[in-house]
């Protein structure tokens, strides 16, 4: 359920929160500590967007649960949790170090038991690396990571996948400042989610094609 409304109504949803935390709890209960990481995932996710306190714990606990395991596809999502949640709290540096290992265990996975395809994780971890690295000042880097991540998410012909790599990607241009990318990108996943009935990245392209309105008419 929380993964439906996730697609109907986006990420930072009310109703995502009690989904995953009644999963949780109904995992703890039977002791299922294989079903316990997506439930993680989703719940550091919703916390990710809404910029909730409890992001950092979830990431560490992803972290600690995959201490042991020889899942490289597994291990590799939750060092991406600890770089996105290092990213939202202005730990640039950091979050570099961990977005890299995930990228590194990412493309060595191979074959995987996790829940996210290597080429999911790959598109995203990306992303957000390209962010961190405009951030510590690395523009040629960034670009090399942005244009990695979003042909890793056409490649997994997932519309929702893609959808959000193409938000990320929108953050990203709006980042660097590129209105004219930023134009294209906004369009692309405008198309997409028009295409698909994704109202929440509808409403992203909405504000991204606003920004770039905006900032043409400075």
């Amino acid at each position: 359920l929380a993964e439906a409304l996730i697609a109907d109504r986006g990420w930072t949803a009310a109703e995502t929160q009690p989904c995953w935390a009644r999963a949780r709890e109904l995992c703890e209960r039977t002791g299922d500590t294989a079903a316990l990481f997506p439930i993680l995932f989703g719940q550091f996710s919703t916390s990710l967007s809404r910029g909730a306190p409890d992001m950092h714990d979830l990431a560490q606990q992803a972290l600690q649960l995959t201490q042991g395991s020889r899942d490289q596809g597994l291990i590799a999502v939750a060092h991406s949790m600890a770089g996105m949640s290092n990213f939202a709290r202005g730990r640039f540096w950091v979050a570099r170090v961990e977005l890299e290992i995930a990228l590194s265990l990412s493309g060595a996975a191979g074959r995987t038991t996790t829940f996210l395809a290597a080429d999911h994780n790959i598109a995203i971890t990306s992303l957000w690396l390209a962010m961190n690295l405009l951030m510590l000042g690395l523009p040629a880097a960034a670009a090399e990571r942005a244009a990695l991540g979003l042909a890793a998410a056409h490649r997994l012909g997932d519309p929702h996948a893609l959808a959000h790599a193409l938000a990320l990607y929108c953050r990203y241009l709006s980042i660097l400042g590129d209105v004219r990318g930023l134009h294209r990108a906004a369009e692309d996943l405008a198309v997409l989610a028009a295409e698909h009935r994704f109202p929440f990245y509808a409403a992203s392209a909405d504000i991204y094609r606003g920004w770039v309105l905006a900032e043409r008419d400075t």
